[in-house]
């Protein structure tokens, strides 16, 4: 019997049930035992396996979830080993040591859980209450803001325009939003609003002035309109000229 090791060396795309089918990227990994005492038979058989694998593995994706790979894992254990089998009549059993989210899908994974924790409008507003207090807890440690301010001057002045620095606000912070603006649905909106509203937050709360928001675009004045029979200016309301009598 040969023991072999066997690793994917690109990876594996693949679909997410509880992630809205987004699209992610697997790597796969484990020992094979064959029953032969050829080397060269033994390495054209990881390889037959790892071509299986990423032939077979596609029809599990978009009906699984993140914790059910175990489970698709077993399953392609067991029909890569009968393959094999039915191919070089040689016994082989194929074990996956991992089969998971390489590092980048990983890190979409995690946020993706951030926005869905986000889209709860009680779960933003206790993290923006607990990094509100953070972020006072740190002004008066550093000694930038007068003690015995109310907590009403306090989110006055770290939503100003102009603030005095309070220090460096903790990482913790990061992620942590504002009100979630009016009319918002969207998961993802909803995250981004947020992300956006705490990156303001830091700022005024290193110092970094904020810009004020833009003024809303005056109202043009309605154009005058005239008579076209005597050329005289119209009033706004009316349906005959008052100089000539004529029907506007």
């Amino acid at each position: 019997m040969i023991r072999k090791e066997f690793h994917t060396e690109t990876r594996i795309p693949f679909r997410l049930s509880d992630y809205d089918n987004c699209l992610i990227w697997l790597e796969a990994g484990g020992i094979m035992d064959i029953m032969t005492d050829n080397e060269d038979e033994a390495e054209r058989m990881v390889k037959t396996a790892l071509t299986e694998i990423y032939d077979r593995l596609p029809s599990y994706e978009s009906k699984t979830a993140l914790a059910e790979l175990p489970d698709v894992a077993a399953s392609l254990e067991q029909e890569v080993s009968e393959k094999l089998k039915q191919q070089s009549g040689k016994d082989c059993a194929v074990v996956f040591d991992y089969l998971l989210p390489d590092e980048h899908s990983q890190k979409l994974l995690d946020n993706m859980d951030k926005m869905k924790k986000f889209s709860d409008p009680a779960y933003a507003a206790a993290e923006l209450e607990r990094a509100m207090k953070q972020a006072r807890e740190t002004a008066e440690k550093n000694g930038t803001i007068p003690a015995g301010l109310s907590q009403e001057e306090f989110e006055k002045i770290i939503k100003s325009d102009c603030v005095p620095p309070l220090g460096k606000v903790s990482p913790s912070l990061i992620g942590i939003g504002n009100d979630i603006p009016d009319g918002v649905t969207d998961p993802l909106a909803r995250a981004q609003a947020i992300t956006a509203q705490v990156k303001a937050m830091e700022k005024s709360a290193m110092g970094v002035p904020i810009a004020a928001p833009a003024p809303e675009p005056a109202q043009s004045a309605p154009r005058p309109k005239f008579c076209g029979s005597c050329g005289s200016k119209l009033p706004e309301t009316g349906k005959f000229c008052p100089n000539c009598g004529s029907k506007i």
